[in-house]
Order: structure tokens, then C-alpha cells, then sequence
């Protein structure tokens, strides 16, 4: 498929989306899926729990690359009718699950920030901030209930990535001499607002 292309522009495009970014969305899965079965049997540290939700977190990103990236590519690629199954596809894949691509991709940021604040004790004593660099896992400030601040952070990765799917107008038409119908969704009239545009870009 992808030598076919006559840009060589193209041709590494469609290597690069076809090929290598699955390729390394499958390792990811099956390392964080491992990574998952290793911290659920291993639940003493106060550290593991948020690692759950890191793993899950990372895991649910490589997957959900794996439509959202992937079958827009696969599309173009192909050479797929304008209305195809596979369009079909990728219009769902993109203005379904998009916003909650991004919506775990921020939870998987802001637990990072939340293990490295939890590395730290409380205090500002020098032996204290050396011991938590030089023996990290020895140095976690633990939480009586882990999984509010966890399940706060996914909330907040929730609401603050919700109004993408209102960015998405859908409708209906009919395709194929009105034999068959197809969804598909176009831009809305959220995405021209200023003040929705000026604070989404801070």
C-alpha cells in the first residue's frame, strides 16, 4: 500500500502511520497490561496505587491512538470511498473518542505531578529532600484514602476536556442515491467562538 504512493513524502507518512506508530501502540499495550498485573499483586507500597492508574492511564492512550490516529490513516491511505465503512469508522473514532484521548492523556500527566509530590515528605529538612532523590520508593508520603486525589484528577481530566465533544456538530445525510445513510460530524459553532477559543488556547 504504502509504496504505491507516488510522494515520498506520502510513502514515509503512510509507513510512519500504518507501520511503526501501531507497532509501537501494541508494545505499549502489552507492557502497561504487564505493568498492571505486577502492581495488582503488589499493593503494600503507597506508591502502587497511583501507578495503577498511571499504567491505565498510558494504556488507555496507546489503545485509543490505535482509532483515533489509526483509522483516519488507514483511510487516507487506502484510498477508502468518501463514505466508506471505514469512513464511517473514522468519523466516530474521531469525534467520539478524541476527547477522552485527551482526557487521559491529561489524568497521565497530573499523576506524574501527583507521584512527584508524593515523593517528597513533609518538611523542608535538607536530609529529607536528599533522602527522597538518592531512595525514592523510601521516601512516599502516604495518604489515608490513595484513590481520592486519583479520582479527582480523572474527574478533572473529564470535565476539563468535555467541551471538546461540543465542538462537533452531527447530522445525518443520505449517501449511495439515498440507498444508505451516513453520520458524519463538521465543526460547531463552538470552535469559532473567541472567548471559547482564547480560553481553550491558554
Amino acid at each position: 500500500m504504502c509504496w504505491n504512493e507516488e510522494d515520498s513524502w506520502r510513502t514515509c507518512g503512510c509507513i510512519i502511520g500504518l507501520w511503526i506508530e501501531p507497532l509501537i501502540c501494541l508494545i505499549g499495550i502489552i507492557l502497561n497490561a504487564c505493568c498492571l498485573l505486577v502492581f495488582t499483586s503488589h499493593r503494600s507500597h503507597p506508591l502502587v496505587p497511583a501507578l495503577i492508574v498511571l499504567s491505565t492511564c498510558d494504556l488507555l492512550q496507546l489503545a485509543l491512538s490505535l482509532f483515533v490516529l489509526g483509522i483516519p490513516t488507514l483511510h487516507d491511505f487506502a484510498k477508502s470511498e468518501q463514505f466508506s465503512v471505514l469512513a464511517q469508522i473514522a468519523y466516530l473514532s474521531t469525534g467520539l473518542l478524541s476527547p477522552i484521548l485527551l482526557a487521559v492523556n491529561c489524568a497521565s500527566i497530573w499523576t506524574i505531578c501527583y507521584i512527584s509530590v508524593q515523593r517528597h515528605r513533609v518538611g523542608f529538612c535538607y536530609e529529607l529532600k536528599k533522602s527522597a532523590i538518592l531512595r525514592p520508593l523510601s521516601s512516599m508520603y502516604a495518604p489515608s484514602r490513595p484513590f481520592y486525589p486519583l479520582a479527582g484528577i480523572a474527574v478533572a481530566a473529564l470535565l476539563f476536556n468535555g467541551s471538546k465533544w461540543a465542538e462537533y456538530s452531527w447530522r445525518w445525510i443520505r449517501v449511495n442515491n439515498n440507498t444508505r445513510i451516513f453520520l458524519l460530524h463538521e465543526p460547531s459553532q463552538l470552535t469559532n467562538n473567541e472567548t471559547y477559543a482564547r480560553v481553550v488556547s491558554c
